[in-house]
């Protein structure tokens, strides 16, 4: 490189900076006259100051270009690069023998825990179910939380067998899905002597409709045979009798 090239090299560098201090002048001068334009617009135009001040409280960060070697680098990849490579730098490997030791002196490596069982009752049944919110989504089964927490006293020794036998087999037994629960209703109701419900011709005469009918009347406390399994069976006596005056069920 001649002295000619050093020279303009030279004069290129410094122009670049008094152009670079030339702009950060310029763009601190335009800041501050924001500031005070929002400051001086607080009485006779509040949503303008706080329109500058939500703007200005989204605050970005970022990582802008990284100097190495004197040479600015603000490519993504490379940046990504030299901060894992000054991560590196400073990650120390622990020592072979700080390892940690279990209670016996040993490593631990040679003891293992293996959860066999889960322990519960009836009393935990009732404590989980009573943790439900009363407006919960039904779960996949369709019965409503409020259902299940006005009928856990009649419920929970049922449910716990279930329960048991289901993690003792390691299975869920198909009578415990969906479609079963559902049909049981329905045997419920049919058990109880009432005439068999014609194909539904609207979402009023359908299952979903009716249980939805009883949750709520349980939820609003219609009666304290809301506590077992028998209010399908009454609330269906009670309501059935619309029937007289052209409504259907429920």
């Amino acid at each position: 490189m001649t002295t000619r090239d050093v020279n303009l090299k030279i004069r290129l560098t410094d122009n670049i900076q008094l152009l670079e201090s030339k702009l950060s002048t310029s763009h601190e001068r335009e800041k501050n006259y924001a500031e005070l334009r929002a400051v001086e617009a607080i009485q006779r135009n509040p949503k303008f100051f706080y329109k500058y001040v939500r703007e200005k409280a989204k605050i970005r960060s970022t990582i802008g270009p990284l100097k190495v070697n004197e040479e600015l680098v603000g490519d993504t990849g490379r940046v990504c690069e030299i901060l894992r490579a000054q991560y590196d730098s400073v990650f120390s490997e622990p020592l072979p023998d700080n390892v940690l030791r279990g209670l016996d002196g040993g490593t631990g490596a040679s003891v293992h825990h293996e959860l066999m069982d889960v322990i519960f009752n009836e009393d935990n049944i009732t404590e989980a179910v009573g943790e439900l919110a009363n407006g919960a989504a039904a779960s996949p089964d369709g019965i409503p939380a409020i259902v299940l927490k006005n009928c856990i006293e009649a419920l929970k020794i049922p449910l716990c067998i279930m329960w048991r036998k289901s993690l003792t087999d390691g299975v869920v037994p198909s009578a415990l899905k969906l479609d079963d629960i559902q049909r049981r209703a329905l045997r419920l109701v049919e058990a109880a002597g009432l005439p068999t419900q014609p194909p539904p011709t609207s979402h009023l005469d359908s299952l979903e409709h009716r249980r939805d009918v009883a949750a709520m009347r349980v939820s609003q406390g219609t009666g304290d045979r809301g506590a077992t399994p028998g209010w399908v069976v009454s609330a269906s006596k009670d309501h059935y009798t619309g029937q007289e005056n052209g409504d259907k069920w429920w």
